[in-house]
């Protein structure tokens, strides 16, 4: 009996050490605890700019919280999605694209967003188009005017996806081009993480993103009510990161932000 229960002690503090590096590598200690990007920021009027429907839900937290406190929150969207993963049963790229606009719009909806624009640019070719993003996204910066403007960081993209850091070239150019008055923040994934467990394109986001200014820690119920609403997707988190959702955002707790 008693070698049983030294054999459990043992499996115990194992799983226990496992756990507690698992969880450090979604911690970014140099960044500034903060309860609200919104409220640190005083942003008023605040344009997002992502690649693909569900992308917002990397941001989810910081939109809910920032729309909760009055914040006017726009957001473009480039592409429809048509080249993602289905979970769903679809006809083809056209169809799948036309629902993940609709889970886009409804997600946007709830999130309390008072504008969405979805632009039909190629999924996995945006790249091929950032002079015509640029200069659209200037328009766009002209008409809303931001006092801040959320996206990915060019050289990372959050996942190393080209179409993240397309969109996030895209917006920092634009936001120059009006003459840099617009605040830019990046959506940052934890490096720790993405260096140990992301394979190769983690290992760019890694090397390539800076430190982030701020941690805000989130809900995991606005995560998960996302990824419930976004449900030609919902197998993406098991694929990306092996684990069922709930278990990622037990974890994975804050958003991080760089404010250059």
């Amino acid at each position: 009996m008693r070698r049983v229960l030294v054999i459990a002690a043992v499996l115990l503090a194992v799983a226990v050490g496992a756990l507690v590096r698992l969880d450090g590598l979604f911690v970014e200690p140099e960044a500034q605890r903060i309860d609200s990007l919104a409220a640190e920021l005083g942003m008023q009027t605040l344009l997002c700019v992502f690649a693909h429907p569900d992308d917002e839900i990397l941001a989810a937290g910081a939109l809910d919280d920032a729309t909760r406190r009055g914040v006017r929150v726009h957001m473009i969207t480039a592409t429809r999605g048509e080249k993602g993963t289905p979970d769903v049963s679809v006809s083809g790229a056209e169809e799948l694209g036309r629902v993940r606009e609709a889970e886009l719009r409804e997600h946007g909806r709830v999130l309390g967003l008072v504008e969405q624009i979805v632009w039909s640019l190629p999924d996995r070719d945006v790249e091929l188009h950032l002079e015509k993003v640029t200069a659209d996204l200037v328009r766009e910066i002209r008409r809303i005017r931001p006092d801040t403007l959320m996206t990915f960081h060019p050289a990372s993209g959050y996942t190393y996806h080209p179409d993240h850091r397309a969109v996030g070239s895209a917006a920092t150019a634009a936001v120059e081009q009006t003459g840099g008055e617009v605040r830019l923040v990046y959506v940052l994934a934890p490096r720790g993480v993405m260096g140990s467990l992301g394979g190769e394109p983690g290992a760019q986001v890694a090397a390539n993103q800076p430190a982030p200014t701020y941690a805000m820690p989130i809900d995991a119920e606005v995560k998960l009510r996302g990824w419930r609403i976004h449900a030609s997707q919902a197998g993406y988190v098991r694929r990306a990161w092996k684990v069922p959702p709930r278990l990622l955002y037990f974890f994975f707790d804050e958003e991080h932000y760089w404010v250059p």
